[in-house]
Order: structure tokens, then sequence, then C-alpha cells
């Protein structure tokens, strides 16, 4: 009996990633990712610029971290570096990005989607990250930022979409900088 459980639980995860409830779309994103940004409107900062995105091992234990490093190059010219970490905090449910100054922002998943919604440099953005079949992608959209009023909609300008479709280089992380 002890036997049968550990197996069904090894078959849960991969890589201590969740298991995906499609059989098309897996969730093990452990390894290095290669991809272009592609965005709107054409002229957006950051598109054609190639990136690359080292995952570590998803964190399986409270206050546990993992790799979450990201590279985009124009020309071979590095344009930005993200040495970030994805962490557990108190609980499987409580999921963040961490930055190299200690700025977290908040992440969950809905269904097989990694989600954050977040304010930087007065702009709202909404992030989501999913893997379809072998292909990990990232969509962001950026907005201006107004404070909200009772009882009124309040419209928000659409600044840019970025999106990423990256496909895996390696299985293994390895240091990219």
């Amino acid at each position: 009996m002890f036997l049968c459980l550990i197996i069904i639980i090894s078959c849960k995860t991969i890589h201590g990633w969740p298991s995906s409830k499609s059989e098309i779309d897996k969730n093990d994103w452990t390894g290095v990712w290669f991809g272009v940004v592609e965005a709107c409107p054409k002229d957006a900062l950051g598109v054609g610029w190639n990136v690359t995105w080292e995952i570590g091992s998803y964190p399986t234990i409270d206050h546990q971290c993992t790799t979450w490093r990201i590279v985009y190059r124009s020309e071979n010219v590095i344009q930005l570096e993200k040495n970030n970490e994805l962490c557990r905090g108190n609980g499987s449910d409580d999921l963040y990005i961490r930055d190299k100054n200690g700025g977290k922002a908040a992440v969950q998943w809905i269904d097989d989607v990694l989600t954050s919604a977040f304010k930087s440099q007065g702009s709202f953005a909404i992030a989501r990250m999913k893997m379809h079949k072998n292909i990990l992608e990232e969509e962001i959209l950026l907005t201006d930022d107004k404070p909200a009023m009772d009882n009124v909609v309040v419209s928000l300008q659409t600044l840019t979409f970025h999106s990423i479709k990256m496909k895996r280089m390696s299985l293994h992380t390895i240091s990219i900088f």
C-alpha cells in the first residue's frame, strides 16, 4: 500500500512542477528555454529581442526558491538581465517572483496557467505563462494605471501586449550569465 502511494505521488509532479490536467499541456518547465519577443504595437520596446530563460525545479517546500533567470539580447548584445527567483512562501498557494533587489510579485496557478498582476513605474501589468505541447508561452498585457472610483468604471489605456513562445534548449538548468 505504501509503495503504491509513493508511485502515485511521484506521477503527480515532474521536477516538482504540478501535473497538468491535459495530456497535451505538460507543466515540467525545468530547463533552459529560447524564444523571440513579439509585441503590439510592432515598435514596442523589446520586439525582436532573443530571450533565454532558465527555470529551476519547482519549489516544493515552504521558504524554498528556484532559478528564474531571463536574458534579453538584441543582435547578440545583452539588453536586459533579470536574475529572479520563483519562491514558495507559506504553503503551496503562496508563490511569488523575487527580483535581485528584493521586490516581490505574487503569482498563482489558475488551472494550468501561472498568472500575475502587478504595478510598476506607473503601469499595470497582467502576465500569464502556460505550457502548450512543447512550447512555453508568456504573455504580458501592459496598461496605464489609474485609481479606481466607487460605482464608476475606470478605463485603462492598453500600452503594449508582449508575447514570447519558447522552445526548450536543455532539460537541465545551466548558468546563462
